[in-house]
């Protein structure tokens, strides 16, 4: 299970809904937690046309400031809204291929310390209400831990980072530091003046680190916004469910990927049953001779994809230190 956590800061302009849209795409997420929307229910309700096979809630935003909004895809999660307030969103999740059942809460601090006080303690209330369910809180928290989570800028335990320090340990959640970086948030300028911080983090059950599930956290390069998008990994398990197979569009670059499908169709003919069963071992003859044909015409793709992969996460680790100045 893959969920995202963002504060896109506005998601009002057309360029930024796309990369959004294509981050919900390509990372092959499930769930996302957005922060700082900037927009109405109505526009939610666009953007999600937009989207497509999304489904989603949002609570509008006071003006043009704040908003929030969960988006999940409905192939692999139901999941339904119960509360929202103005600083957060709280709704019960459920795993279908794991068959996990969880409780969400999508968080966005609000600036005022007094203001932050009200959504943890809100939180926590919550929290109590709804155990045993497992629990997973992610957002724009808008505070730092420790001093640790900061570089640059005044050094003083402010409020609102004492008041957090108090928030985390009374919930009995686990913060999931990411696992490539140490800031998620920059003001953006540069030598002395600039400043990095931790303001984005996903905190869990207990239940869920303890167990055997392999839970991480990251941080992603997306430049569109001060705030880099953090996704949270947990690896559920599947009720033994088959991986299908799945026909690659680059294959028809192949001149002779026809002439060998209409080939392999008629030496398939020799299988005697029901028609249903020689149908599908039809099919079955065809799908393993277009494994055999792949290997011979473009060697192993799935493995030079993954070093693909392995090199765009090096980028991405070095554009992360030179965006956030982690050292």
């Amino acid at each position: 299970m893959r969920i995202l956590s963002w504060n896109v800061g506005g998601l009002l302009a057309f360029d930024k809904q796309r990369l959004v849209k294509r981050c919900l795409l390509k990372d092959s997420l499930e769930i996302i937690l957005i922060q700082e929307t900037k927009f109405n229910h109505d526009c939610g309700v666009k953007f999600f046309k937009y989207c497509r096979v999304w489904e989603g809630d949002f609570q509008d935003a006071c003006g043009k400031l704040g908003g929030l909004g969960i988006v999940w895809n409905p192939k692999y999660m139901k999941l339904s809204i119960k509360e929202k307030i103005q600083y957060w969103i709280m709704g019960e999740g459920h795993h279908l291929n794991s068959n996990k059942s969880f409780v969400l809460i999508n968080v966005y601090g609000p600036s005022m310390p007094e203001e932050k006080v009200e959504v943890w303690n809100t939180t926590l209330g919550v929290m109590n209400r709804e155990k045993p369910k497992e629990m997973i809180v992610g957002g724009d928290f808008n505070a730092i831990l420790n001093h640790k989570e900061k570089v640059g800028g005044l050094v003083r335990n402010s409020k609102a980072m004492l008041d957090l320090g108090e928030f985390v340990p009374n919930s009995l959640l686990c913060d999931i530091e990411p696992n490539n970086g140490r800031f998620t948030w920059t003001n953006k300028r540069e030598g002395s003046s600039k400043i990095s911080e931790m303001l984005d983090r996903f905190l869990v059950s207990k239940g869920l680190v303890g167990s055997d599930l392999s839970i991480s956290s990251s941080i992603f390069p997306y430049l569109a916004s001060d705030h880099f998008p953090i996704p949270l990994k947990i690896n559920l398990p599947n009720r033994n469910m088959k991986g299908y197979f799945k026909f690659q569009s680059m294959w028809w670059r192949d001149s002779s990927v026809v002439d060998n499908l209409e080939q392999w169709w008629k030496d398939s003919d020799q299988f005697k049953g029901t028609l249903s069963f020689w149908f599908s071992c039809r099919l079955n003859f065809i799908k393993n001779n277009l494994k055999e044909w792949n290997i011979s015409q473009f060697e192993n793709i799935f493995v030079e994809k993954a070093q693909i992969e392995e090199e765009l996460e090096r980028l991405n680790e070095r554009v992360i230190v030179c965006r956030m100045g982690d050292s």
